[in-house]
């Protein structure tokens, strides 16, 4: 409820334009929140597993291009890039960072599975 009623009333600005100033005062707030209400050892997992899965993302786009480069065809090459020979660290995409994500829901739950998976 904290959150909400400080941005609703960073955001009201009765008609005028939210000017840089107004941004920088919600993000500022919004930074204080978070900084409060959140241990930085939790926003360290967090950035580490966003680490590992952009890590597993590139590795992925790499060994792709190399698949086909090879000859393999887009099915072929898909199947051989999520090879965990390719990956330092073994995720199924269903664990990736913007996959455990799309369901808001369900994040704490699948942030968890991840994590205890990983």
């Amino acid at each position: 409820m904290l959150c909400k009623k400080l941005i609703s009333e960073k955001l009201s600005l009765a008609g005028k334009q939210l000017t840089r100033g107004d941004l920088e005062g919600l993000l500022k707030a919004a930074a204080d929140l978070i900084r409060t209400r959140v241990d930085y050892t939790f926003i360290l997992v967090l950035l580490f597993y966003k680490r590992i899965s952009d890590k597993w993302k590139m590795e992925f786009e790499n060994a792709y291009k190399e698949a086909l480069a090879d000859g393999l065809t887009e099915e072929e090459a898909k199947k051989e890039a999520k090879n965990a020979i390719y990956h330092d660290f073994d995720i199924s995409e269903e664990l990736l960072w913007e996959n455990i994500r799309k369901d808001p829901a369900r994040l704490p739950e699948n942030f968890s599975k991840a994590i205890k998976i990983l």
